[in-house]
């Protein structure tokens, strides 16, 4: 939402280096020299390298991010399995086992944090509460929130289909119920799932509701820049072969959910515990394909029916019966943000 004064325009924010605007809660001194440390005990921002287009700083750290993953990956597929896997998993085509695709994406999880503290810090020159690493107000709420609207959308979706769709369960043999050689789906299994789960939502958000959603979120609206990062977030899922229209829209729109939570909530918490009950709740609990991967889940569950309503081999994702569910949970969230306001200014960089 912006205001009379421009899409990049915070009220009491300054531009870095015009001495007629000192940093938040500290004024100049009689001869007109700024202070050293602001309000919260900070240095004062300094002109960023990158400060001239929002869209450069923006591509410059989503390449080297994906780079990142990369060899990091690589590496740690290398030292876990040998040069052979990682030659086998660079043929076209390859395909990649859900548990291992999930513990390496976990295992980079600190590499693309690593990355992002130095775009933020060395060449923004802001803070880690600027893209959303922070506890907000209200902490336990916002969690229990995330979990049940994460939930809603789901269930009731499954209840619907229930008439065009057939629903074949069965239970796994006790074998079958291994995770890895250690690790048993039990309840400490499952706990290690969630955790997982919440985990990579983790690195995604960080990705996308964190350092490109802010950076984005400076010249425009919040729906812009959430419409914005989620064009580079979708670009990872465009190549699979069953995502189809249903499957781009809706990871579009569960994308304008993510920032609208962190629009109202200024942190990265609620949609990254979001993300990852939803991912928990699909793939385990309702043990249905996530984005067209079937991950440990609890039973052996295939739905036949039409694809429009099923989602097909992409899972419920794929579904344009979720599409409404997921519109009407976007026009909430939408709404919670237009009314509450923003939980926590952004203290980005106002850049020309």
């Amino acid at each position: 939402m912006t205001d009379a004064n421009g899409p990049g325009h915070r009220p009491g924010r300054q531009i870095p280096g015009d001495p007629g605007h000192p940093p938040d809660g500290a004024e100049p001194d009689g001869a007109g020299n700024r202070p050293t440390e602001d309000a919260d005990g900070d240095p004062p921002l300094d002109p960023p390298p990158l400060r001239g287009s929002v869209g450069l700083r923006v591509a410059v750290y989503f390449l080297s991010v994906i780079l990142a993953i990369s060899v990091a990956a690589s590496e740690i597929l290398r030292h876990l399995d040998g040069p052979e896997a990682v030659r086998a998993m660079s043929e076209p085509g390859a395909e990649i086992e859900p548990m291992l695709f999930l513990w390496l994406r976990l295992l980079t999880l600190p590499i693309v944090l690593a990355v992002t503290v130095f775009f933020v810090r060395r060449l923004d020159h802001g803070r880690l509460r600027d893209i959303g690493l922070q506890a907000p107000p209200g902490t336990g709420i916002h969690l229990l929130l995330s979990c049940f609207i994460a939930a809603a959308p789901l269930i009731g979706w499954f209840l619907l289909v229930d008439p065009w769709a057939t629903s074949k369960l069965e239970n796994f043999s006790g074998e079958e119920l291994q995770l890895d050689p250690w690790l048993p789906l039990d309840a400490a299994g499952l706990l290690w799932i969630v955790a997982a789960f919440i985990g990579l939502a983790f690195l995604d958000e960080i990705i996308f509701r964190g350092y490109v959603y802010s950076a984005f979120r400076e010249r425009f609206s919040w729906v812009h820049a959430a419409g914005l990062a989620n064009v580079l977030s979708i670009s990872l899922y465009a190549s699979h072969p069953d995502i189809g229209a249903a499957g781009l829209i809706n990871a579009f729109l569960l994308g304008l959910a993510l920032a609208a939570m962190r629009e109202r909530t200024g942190s990265l918490l609620m949609p990254a515990v979001f993300l990852g009950m939803w991912n928990v709740i699909l793939g385990c609990g309702l043990s249905l394909p996530v984005s067209g991967t079937y991950f440990p889940r609890l039973y052996d569950h295939r739905l036949e029916g039409p694809a429009a309503v099923t989602g097909g081999e992409f899972g419920p994702e794929g579904s344009w019966l979720l599409t409404v569910f997921l519109l009407a949970l976007v026009m909430l969230l939408a709404a919670w943000v237009e009314r509450g306001g923003r939980g926590h200014e952004l203290e980005l960089v106002n850049r020309p």
